[in-house]
């Protein structure tokens, strides 16, 4: 390209520029664009009030309204949600989803909740961790770090709020007898103190 062409095409680039940008040849008065990035969050369940006790070893946290708005299912209609990519909901007596398991790599524990256990060093790059946060539970099973994609299972949820059956599959899933079901936070930290 010349050097003509080449200053010409770059005044028609620039004067595009500006226009699309709210600068001179545009319209209104000038303001500046926002703009808003983020990268896309995994679900995360809303806060509930916190009626779990704390445990021998229990640590502060921030109370349950310093967690995000709305975390994936949690407090929605059952009827409303959809359970499909990847997720299982479970559903308390009133209607309302009080759990939900989805893969792995949508399920984040947020910095507010505490790490009760970590289990790292699994085969294949596996881990599990389990976190609590007022009457929250996260968990995070890793069955495959080294995969293309990271593989395995999260689950966030109000253990309180569930039945038997569906506490023993999540117990199960962790490696915790089903025997003496962990029906609040507390019980969980209990259990791996």
């Amino acid at each position: 390209m010349s050097m003509k062409n080449s200053a010409h095409f770059l005044s028609w680039t620039g004067l595009a520029v500006i226009v699309a940008c709210g600068g001179a040849g545009a319209s209104g008065p000038r303001t500046t664009p926002t703009v808003a990035v983020s990268e896309p969050q995994p679900d995360t369940p809303g806060p509930m009030p916190s009626t779990a006790s704390s445990s021998k070893n229990a640590q502060s946290s921030p109370p349950p309204e310093s967690l995000p708005e709305r975390i994936g299912p949690l407090g929605l209609s059952c009827s409303d949600v959809d359970a499909s990519r990847g997720r299982q909901i479970h559903c308390d007596g009133s209607g309302t989803v009080a759990g939900f398991s989805a893969p792995v790599d949508t399920v984040t524990i947020p910095s507010q909740a505490t790490v009760i256990h970590r289990q790292e060093g699994l085969p294949r790059g596996g881990a599990l961790t389990v976190a609590v946060h007022g009457d929250l539970l996260w968990i995070r099973q890793v069955t495959c770090g080294i995969c293309a994609r990271i593989m395995g299972w999260g689950y966030v949820g109000y253990p309180n709020r569930l039945t038997s059956q569906q506490l023993a599959e999540i117990q199960k899933r962790v490696g915790a007898s089903s025997a003496n079901p962990l029906r609040n936070t507390a019980d969980w930290l209990d259990h791996f103190d």
